[in-house]
């Protein structure tokens, strides 16, 4: 006679075995892990004795270049930064005469748009060409099955 597992036993070993692969799995991850992998070569400290390694002055201040291959990391100065410079602009403040001509330049084109169609959409002319080059291509496409 055939003795079967019941469903408790069978519950059992699947929880069993999925607790297993739970924790076996990030153990075997960590297990291949380098320092390369956890922070790359460049944000390491340099190699030697901490004690050589002078401080940056507080005038120093790290300027990325085209050729820097790593990006600069933030520096600790020891000092606060000055909150009361004005940060300098990317560019110029718009005036309101070039805000105001933006402004009807997107008015003549939306309204243009509204004309050809409303929301974008093609004019009666232009559905009447694609419209034409449809029945075109219909017409080639049957010429040639119909040569082979």
């Amino acid at each position: 006679m055939l003795c079967l597992p019941d469903r408790t036993e069978i519950f059992v070993t699947v929880a069993r075995r999925t607790l297993v692969a739970a924790i076996a799995l990030p153990l075997a991850a960590c297990a291949s892990g380098t320092m390369e992998d956890a922070a790359p070569q460049g944000a390491l400290p340099p190699p030697g004795n901490p004690s050589t390694v002078s401080a940056p002055s507080a005038d120093a201040v790290p300027v990325p270049t085209a050729s820097s291959a790593m990006p600069v990391a933030p520096r600790n100065t020891g000092t606060y930064p000055n909150l009361n410079i004005p940060p300098r602009t990317a560019a110029p403040q718009m005036s309101d005469e070039e805000a105001s001509s933006t402004k009807q330049e997107l008015i003549q084109t939306r309204a243009g748009h509204k004309v050809a169609g409303g929301n974008g959409s093609p004019g009666a002319d232009d559905l009447r060409k694609l419209r034409e080059i449809g029945r075109r291509q219909s017409a080639d496409t049957v010429g040639q099955a119909e040569a082979e």
